[in-house]
């Protein structure tokens, strides 16, 4: 009777070459444990490219010296461990994948460990799991992918709509309540020329948000919020979730980083000197 252990993931990860090797090595480690002939265990590596080609190899360092930029970037790599036989006993499976190329599932990692005895099944398993898990990260294109974020655009748009209604409402209805005050004033006979009309429509005026401070009152924030989601979201689609960080891609995804360090410290001071202003103003 055979036991299968199966794990699946939706994250992000950075795969460089020393941790890929590792999980290779850790696959080794559990195969030897099973005694078995070398003739007898069959190792595949296999690397799928942007531009639709296949690398298949029994060595792993073929699949490192790749590019692994532009067309030739890697987005998939198959680790393939079992016996020779056509039916096999025993099988170790690992994938790592560019789940943008498969949005349907938005799966980027995959193991499976098969084996006739269940102790070394769920031994392999747990092990080769700690591994995966060593290398994720945050799968922001997953999360950008979710209905709810499109929600989130339409709360924030309905927000803005409603804010926009109340501002009108509010605005036409002083309006009428300060025509309405100086009819009284004037049948009351308190208005004896144009300087006291003029002088009690600033007073009820007083009494509540002008036009352009209920204007700010009721945009700005609207606006932020909607700047604010708009620009999390441009990030997070331009995110560079799935990372086989070997070959020349190295290069460009520390520059990917660098310049990802420097917006989000421009928006830390920016943010930082605009509430520091309004501090200042406040107190002068």
């Amino acid at each position: 009777m055979k036991t299968e252990v199966q794990k699946r993931f939706k994250r992000g990860f950075v795969l460089d070459e020393q941790e890929l090797r590792r999980i290779v090595q850790a696959c080794n480690e559990h195969v030897g444990k099973l005694n078995l002939p070398e003739d007898q265990v069959t190792r595949s590596f296999k690397a799928k490219l942007k531009n639709g080609a296949v690398v298949e190899t029994d060595d792993l360092g073929q699949i490192l010296d790749l590019e692994n930029i532009g067309t030739t970037a890697v987005v998939q790599v198959h680790l393939e461990f079992h016996d020779v036989s056509d039916d096999p006993t025993w099988r170790i499976h690992v994938t790592f994948e560019n789940a943008a190329t498969t949005p349907d599932s938005w799966i980027s990692q995959e193991l499976i460990v098969t084996g006739q005895s269940r102790d070394w099944a769920f031994l392999a398993g747990a092990d080769l799991e700690e591994r995966l898990k060593k290398v994720q990260t945050l799968s922001w294109a997953f999360l950008a992918s979710r209905t709810w974020m499109l929600l989130l655009l339409i709360v924030v748009c309905v927000g803005v709509g409603l804010t926009t209604m109340v501002y009108l409402i509010d605005s036409a209805k002083m309006k009428h309540d300060i025509a309405l005050r100086l009819e009284e004033a004037r049948q009351k006979g308190d208005i004896k020329d144009p300087v006291d009309a003029i002088i009690l429509a600033e007073r009820e005026k007083a009494k509540r948000p002008s036009p352009g401070s209920l204007l700010a009152m009721t945009f700005l924030p609207a606006f932020g919020v909607v700047a604010i989601v708009l620009l999390l979201y441009a990030v997070v689609r331009g995110n560079r979730t799935y990372n086989f960080y070997w070959g020349d891609y190295i290069v460009c995804f520390d520059t990917y980083k660098s310049r990802i360090k420097l917006f989000w410290t421009a928006v830390v001071l920016a943010t930082g000197a605009s509430v520091l202003g309004g501090i200042i103003l406040r107190l002068m």
